[in-house]
């Protein structure tokens, strides 16, 4: 349990690290590319959620122009491989910077 207590407490340290997460005015968009689902969501910031449900850990989507992952689930501190072709990311940051 150790592995989703800590992927619980980081997703709540960015919620409250980028505001653009809880703004209720925040613009957000919704696609699917592939055998991704992703939320964009555009206020002071962008951020990016993608979902990959894919057998290809390699089709995964890049993150848009000008954003960074800062959480991907597929990573070894929240009990990943490091590699999934199923995993979620998180991606902040301005895109037209």
């Amino acid at each position: 349990h150790a592995p989703l207590a800590a992927l619980t407490a980081e997703l709540l340290r960015l919620r409250r690290l980028h505001p653009t997460l809880t703004d209720p005015d925040a613009a957000v968009h919704v696609g699917c590319d592939g055998d991704a689902v992703w939320m964009r969501r555009v206020a002071s910031e962008t951020t990016r959620l993608a979902l990959h449900f894919g057998v290809d850990p390699d089709a995964q989507p890049a993150p848009d122009p000008g954003l960074q992952i800062v959480l991907d689930t597929a990573d070894e501190r929240w009990g990943g491989t490091g590699r999934s072709a199923w995993s979620a990311t998180l991606a902040v940051g301005d895109p037209h910077a």
